[in-house]
């Protein structure tokens, strides 16, 4: 099975996404992603960041580098 946190509130680039992990044994790797999802007007924006425990530093660095116009 899969753990799921909490929804919480992340703020990128200056727009509060609404977030949430899930942990997913995979054999002996632990997979985790991270859901982000943005409501602009009538449309619902959202990406998934798929990582391990040894990758999460880059993947902050890359969502804090993200922008929007």
């Amino acid at each position: 099975g899969y753990e799921t946190s909490e929804v919480t509130v992340e703020t990128i680039d200056g727009r509060e996404f609404s977030t949430m992990e899930l942990t997913l044994p995979a054999g002996d790797l632990i997979i985790k992603q991270k859901f982000y999802v943005l409501k602009i007007d009538d449309y619902m924006f959202n990406f998934v960041a798929s990582y391990q425990d040894d990758s999460k530093d880059q993947v902050i660095a890359i969502m804090e580098s993200l922008t929007f116009q």
